[in-house]
């Protein structure tokens, strides 16, 4: 158990770093290249259509970690509660057997006198 919760953390670490640096490269190079491009045109419509394309790629970029950032978080909120729930009954049933088995060891040793 202790291993499938740690190599799904280490899944989610992993997750995470793709998507923060795949997205980030891929906006700062497009970003970089439609800046180039802007100063290379000088037509107003072209500008105006590199300006929306960044934009474009600006939202697709906080959607996207916006997205992420959405699954993460109740991903974690499930496994926290689903840990949560597992070392409760855990605990609950193990002083529960603990508790009976002390009543009936009590109960056979006063009977057995």
């Amino acid at each position: 158990m202790f291993f499938v919760f740690f190599f799904f953390i280490v899944f989610l670490f992993v997750v995470f770093v793709f998507f923060v640096f795949f997205f980030f490269i891929y906006f700062f190079v497009f970003s970089i290249f439609f800046s180039c491009l802007l100063r290379l045109l000088h037509l107003p419509l072209l500008r105006l259509l590199c300006l929306l394309l960044r934009l474009l790629l600006l939202f697709r970029l906080c959607l996207g970690l916006l997205l992420f950032y959405f699954f993460v978080f109740f991903v974690f909120y499930y496994v926290i509660f689903f840990v949560f729930l597992f070392f409760f009954y855990f605990f609950v049933f193990f002083f529960f057997f603990y508790f009976v088995s002390f009543f009936f060891s009590s109960f056979s040793s006063s009977s057995s006198c």
